[in-house]
């Protein structure tokens, strides 16, 4: 799990770290009363804002489990941006389909601090756009779409599908990039917890 502020990007559109800490923490549950938090696209300036970026590839059922966790997260002021690695498994019509009508899994183990979106009265549909290829144009509105799906046509592994999905998300519109594995479910009060942490060593 990474958590970057401001990351450069090169002319060549490949991520550079230079001058810029990444900070690697692994969070624990913090006790928060019920948040009831609507999914939210970004709308208080005052706020840090935060690209999620996730990089599936054939793992349809992980990238909705995590997305179901992220949506209930405490702090709301995000936009998740799912990069498919020319999965063959259907993970884009799955991940649309579940976007449309939120259901969770009966399967999913419950663990003791994670909120699902989809276990929610309210859980209504999530607004989503598909970026059917890698070359759609970054339209500057990347932070009025609670998730954006994006289909790069190739495999180009981790590191290449997070560049791809900050480069999409562009550097203009957040102020910190969290970069998640599709197998990870986290506590519903994480993200606020790393921005605490972030604001307080800012360096």
């Amino acid at each position: 799990m990474g958590f970057l502020r401001d990351p450069l990007m090169s002319s060549h559109g490949k991520l550079s770290l230079e001058r810029r800490r990444v900070s690697i923490a692994t969070m624990q549950h913090e006790s928060h009363g019920p948040s009831g938090s609507p999914i939210s696209t970004l709308g208080d300036s005052r706020l840090p804002s935060v690209a999620i970026v996730l990089v599936n590839w054939n793992s349809w059922r992980h990238t909705i489990e995590c997305l179901d966790a992220l949506l209930a997260q405490t702090y709301t002021n995000v936009c998740v941006f799912v990069v498919d690695n020319d999965s063959q498994d259907q993970s884009i019509e799955r991940i649309s389909e579940w976007c449309a009508k939120p259901t969770g899994d009966a399967g999913w183990l419950r663990h003791v601090g994670v909120e699902r979106y989809s276990d929610r009265a309210s859980a209504a549909a999530v607004p989503f756009r598909l970026l059917s290829s890698i070359a759609d144009p970054v339209t500057g509105d990347a932070d009025q779409w609670p998730v954006t799906l994006i289909s790069t046509g190739k495999n180009l592994g981790f590191a290449g599908g997070c560049n791809v999905g900050i480069r999409c998300a562009s550097l203009e519109l957040f102020d910190y990039y969290w970069l998640l594995n599709t197998d990870t479910v986290v506590c519903r009060d994480a993200l606020a917890a790393l921005l605490r942490r972030a604001q307080r060593e800012p360096k």
